[in-house]
C-alpha cells in the first residue's frame, strides 16, 4: 500500500526539520560560548624564596602550580637583581600542558653585599597570574 503525503503533512515535517536545525544550531551556539568564555583558575604556591627573607647562595627555589578547569599552558619564572633588571639569575619559560606542575631547582648567585632580588612569576595561557616576590641575597 502507497500512502500519500497531503499538503499539510509536508508542512508539518518541513516546520519539524525547520525547528530541529534551529534547536541544534542554538545549542551549538551556545557550547561555543560557554567554551570560550571558560574561567580558569590558576593557584601559584611559592614555597621558596619567601618575600622579604635573607637568603645564602644557594637559594632553594621551590614554586607549585594548580589549574582548574584547564591546562596551565604557560609557566614563566624569572628572578632578577632589582637595581638592574637586567641580571638575571633564573629563567624559566616553558609551555605545560598539564592541570598541575612543581618547579624545584637551585639558584646561585655570587653577591659581595646584600643584594635584594625579585622573582616574578606568570602562569595561564593569557597570563591569568601575575606573582612578584622580593627577597634578599647575602654573601
Amino acid at each position: 500500500m502507497i500512502r500519500r503525503i497531503t499538503q499539510p503533512t509536508k508542512k508539518l515535517i518541513s516546520k519539524s526539520i525547520s525547528m530541529k536545525k534551529l534547536f541544534l544550531g542554538f545549542i551549538a551556539l551556545s557550547l561555543g560560548f560557554t567554551s570560550c568564555n571558560k574561567r580558569v583558575e590558576i593557584d601559584v604556591s611559592i614555597y621558596s624564596p619567601q618575600e622579604g627573607k635573607t637568603y645564602t647562595s644557594p637559594i632553594p627555589l621551590k614554586v607549585k602550580f594548580d589549574s582548574y578547569m584547564a591546562l596551565l599552558h604557560d609557566v614563566e619564572i624569572e628572578i632578577y637583581q632589582k637595581s638592574n633588571p637586567d641580571i638575571k639569575i633564573y629563567d624559566f619559560d616553558m609551555h605545560i600542558d598539564e592541570e598541575g606542575y612543581l618547579v624545584e631547582d637551585t639558584i646561585y648567585a655570587n653577591v659581595s653585599t646584600p643584594t635584594v632580588f625579585v622573582m616574578e612569576i606568570d602562569a595561564g595561557e593569557k597570563v591569568e597570574v601575575h606573582k612578584r616576590v622580593e627577597f634578599t641575597i647575602a654573601p
